[in-house]
């Protein structure tokens, strides 16, 4: 239990220092939460904390315009919970964003798949679906 409040306690310094401006500091807060995530040999189905610490990361390194890192922690949290959609999400976005269509039309397809008796009107499915028709921003 200890290990967990010492994750969530970096994500939640590492989002503060984001948004203080110091994406330094937040970098090196999520790679402090992600060592003590990945120590943890058992972690239980769900993960607890509920978001895992490479997805958090993951979506820190999008909004910081690192999409290439943010893919490497998707697929870290893939690797642990396989099939889950924000993670494929993730990925799909970061795809997109560095030009690399063929991975992010496998993802936002997976992930619609995945989400499909999800709230319709989610800003994600949007976002995927406009990307598989063609209609990407």
């Amino acid at each position: 239990m200890k290990q967990i409040i010492t994750i969530q306690a970096k994500e939640a310094g590492a989002i503060a220092a984001q948004a203080a401006g110091d994406l330094a500091g937040a970098m090196a807060m999520m790679n402090e939460a992600v060592s003590v995530e990945d120590s943890i040999y058992a972690l239980s189905q769900p993960p607890y904390p509920i978001i895992p610490a490479h997805e958090v990361y993951g979506i820190l390194l999008l909004e910081a315009k690192r999409p290439a890192d943010a893919i490497m922690h998707f697929s870290e949290t893939l690797k642990r919970t396989p099939g889950r959609p924000k993670a494929i999400y993730g990925i799909a976005c970061a795809a997109e964003s560095i030009g690399d269509k063929q991975t992010a039309m496998r993802r936002y397809t997976e992930f619609l798949e995945l989400w499909r008796h999800a709230d319709e009107d989610r800003p994600e499915i949007a976002n995927a679906q406009r990307f598989i028709t063609g209609r990407a921003r």
